[in-house]
């Protein structure tokens, strides 16, 4: 390679290290959860059956389901593991969801930075966690792996879309 390649090689790197769609910056760390647009939760009353929860839980936000109250506030969340312990305790499928859910949940505010939430999730070991609003009323589910995906987004764009390098025969494989 020539030396007016290798400058212009080197341009092109630092033009592509420059591109803000390619950086995970402070900015979006710093957004507040809405802006990250968790999916919309998936509520029940809590003396909901767990017979009506089975059908609909694969897909649920997050895998669970929200037990709310006559008001809609947040008082229970039922994850499959909660159901599949329920059934093997053997309890009847009219078993009402508050009896199988985590009371009280932990939860989120819509208005919490990403970042926090994101830190809180990780060394609290949830996969999936409510956002509520003012009144803890669920306006959302946040899951890791979707915060995540959201997050990372752009740099899945630009790999998806930068030409393959010519000078390569075929992409490398490692392994047997």
């Amino acid at each position: 390679m020539s030396a007016q390649e290798n400058v212009e090689r080197e341009l092109r790197i630092q033009e592509e290290r420059a591109a803000p769609a390619d950086t995970l910056s402070g900015a979006v760390l710093d957004a507040p959860l809405s802006e990250l647009a968790p999916e919309a939760p998936w509520t029940l009353p809590g003396d909901a059956p767990i017979r009506r929860i089975m059908t609909g839980l694969r897909n649920a936000a997050g895998g669970c389901v929200l037990a709310v109250d006559d008001a809609g506030r947040l008082r229970g969340l039922c994850t499959r593991a909660d159901l599949l312990d329920a059934l093997g305790r053997g309890l009847p499928w009219d078993t009402p969801l508050r009896e199988v859910a985590t009371p009280k949940p932990e939860r989120v505010r819509e208005d919490d930075r990403v970042v926090d939430v994101l830190r809180w999730m990780r060394v609290r070991g949830f996969h999936q966690v409510p956002v509520v609003d003012g009144e803890d009323v669920p306006v959302g589910v946040v899951t890791r792996a979707g915060a995540l995906e959201r997050l990372t987004r752009p740099f899945a764009e630009r790999i998806e879309t930068t030409p393959a390098d010519p000078t390569r025969e075929e992409t490398p494989v490692h392994g047997p």
